[in-house]
């Protein structure tokens, strides 16, 4: 390896650490601030909070990595341009082609840790995500409910609760039911909440409770108990092994399902974007000292915007079986790269 190449390299990588720092800065601090939404409803404690937005930065890798390395090289070599670098490199004999060659290197091994977090870490962290929401889902019924707040119970009783004393002991029960054209209501100064009687149920007993209660076949009902005990179903976690997310890449192969097959393609599409994005990184970041340094960072900018919100909007077109592939996404990056080469570097 020459100096030339270590130098374009190491400005490169600098620039590469510089910007995936700050989109990742960026990118943690929106997702903190999304999940810190569910912490204050009590549907997440913060301990998850910071634990999901870890694991959503891992699987942002995949998209994080190609940009990072498309705008660090338009940066330093659209500076190498203006600063007339490329010019004398090129009056002594040394040419863009040559001069991409460790450019492809860099790019090939950040393609190969793409693949990596695409085909591997990406599932691994998907399920971990879903898991944790699953499993706090299922104990926010009895770990996460509130005083003088209303608690929802499987979809279909809430519960009000003016005190929560030691024991799971309350004071100022308010329960409504409404499943159908049932309709139930109870009240109760006093109350004991037993979880986990049994594997699956959890038991709550009203003193003193008075209840009204409205049915689809039997009259009324109003009554006042003395001690009144309801059984109250137990949520478990939701199943989250079989979402496309979390599937090994070997099973979504062999999966003829929609929502499988536009997972896959996207964890394929994702290194395959990462070399694709410096072919047109490198004609974008011709300049000359008139254009400015970053003469075609709005274009690069917009290249992007366009390609990756196109594969976003295929993919979901391939989970509607409304299209067999995205991979020709892929290749419309291609013939865009080949036109700006034969603009510019080849035509020279």
């Amino acid at each position: 390896m020459t100096i030339i190449d270590r130098y374009l390299l190491r400005q490169v990588a600098l620039s590469f650490g510089g910007i995936i720092l700050i989109l990742s800065t960026l990118f943690v601090t929106f997702t903190l601030a999304r999940f810190l939404t569910d912490a204050s409803a009590g549907v997440l404690q913060l301990s998850e909070v910071f634990h999901v937005t870890l694991l959503r930065w891992l699987i942002a890798q995949d998209v994080l990595i190609p940009i990072s390395l498309y705008l660090s090289v338009i940066l330093v070599w659209g500076r190498l341009y203006q600063e007339l670098e490329m010019g004398a490199l090129a009056a002594g004999g040394v040419g863009t082609l040559r001069l991409v060659r460790p450019m492809l290197l860099l790019a090939v091994l950040l393609a190969l840790i793409v693949a990596l977090c695409s085909l591997w870490l990406r599932p691994w962290a998907w399920y971990q995500v879903y898991q944790i929401k699953a499993e706090a889902e299922a104990s926010a019924e009895i770990d996460r409910i509130k005083s003088e707040r209303f608690n929802l119970y499987a979809g279909e009783r809430t519960i009000f609760i003016e005190k929560i004393l030691p024991g799971n002991k309350l004071e100022g029960v308010f329960i409504r039911r409404k499943k159908d054209a049932t309709f139930e209501l109870l009240a109760a100064p006093r109350g004991l909440f037993t979880p986990y009687v049994n594997d699956t149920s959890h038991q709550l007993t009203l003193f003193d409770a008075m209840a009204f209660g409205t049915f689809e076949e039997g009259p009324e009902l109003y009554g006042k108990f003395a001690t009144l005990t309801l059984n109250i179903e137990a949520a478990t976690p939701r199943a989250v092994r079989d979402l496309p997310k979390v599937k090994a890449s070997r099973q979504l192969l062999s999966s003829d399902l929609n929502q499988d097959r536009a997972e896959l393609q996207w964890r394929y599409a994702t290194p395959i974007s990462t070399l694709l994005l410096l072919l047109i990184a490198v004609p974008l970041a011709r300049t000359g000292p008139r254009r400015g340094r970053y003469g075609g960072l709005i274009l690069a900018l917009i290249i992007y915007a366009v390609y990756f919100n196109l594969i976003s909007v295929v993919r979901t077109w391939v989970e509607n079986g409304q299209l067999p592939y995205l991979g020709w996404v892929h290749g419309l990056l291609f013939v865009l790269a080949a036109m700006l080469w034969w603009r510019g570097p080849l035509r020279r």
